[in-house]
């Protein structure tokens, strides 16, 4: 009597194919949940709530200093990082950092985007900030 020892081909096909099915679930479902790319925008979300409120704090005491200021005028250029930021953006966001820095300029009193990365683009956009 001949006793088979070892799994047959059949059996092993079957479970490749179960794996290589599972295997696609989980890139895909990883690829739309990325979390690294939610975090990142977090991230870069907290950062424009937190220069918008810095910014809105360096406003209000403008016009305690001046009653004549005209917010309309309030324009600062970007910041590249360089020296203590005198005359730019940094002076009046003071925890803006090197890197978005140069992203951001201040136009009639309002924060706005100026980068280049499309994607930071609509987040900044998502966050109902008009440029």
């Amino acid at each position: 009597m001949k006793i088979n020892k070892g799994i047959s081909l059949i059996v092993l096909v079957i479970t490749i194919v179960v794996m290589l099915i599972l295997a696609g679930v989980v890139v895909l479902s990883l690829s739309n949940n990325n979390p690294i790319g939610q975090s990142k925008e977090a991230q870069f979300k907290n950062n424009i709530d937190a220069y918008n409120s810095e910014l809105s704090i360096a406003v209000s005491n403008q016009y305690i200093k001046n009653r004549a200021f005209d917010k309309e005028t309030f324009n600062l250029p970007l910041w590249n990082g360089i020296s203590d930021g005198e005359g730019t953006i940094k002076e009046f966001v003071p925890s803006i950092t090197k890197e978005d820095g140069p992203k951001f300029k201040i136009e009639k009193g309002k924060l706005v985007y100026v980068g280049s990365n499309e994607v930071e683009q609509n987040w900044f956009t998502d966050m109902n900030i008009n440029n």
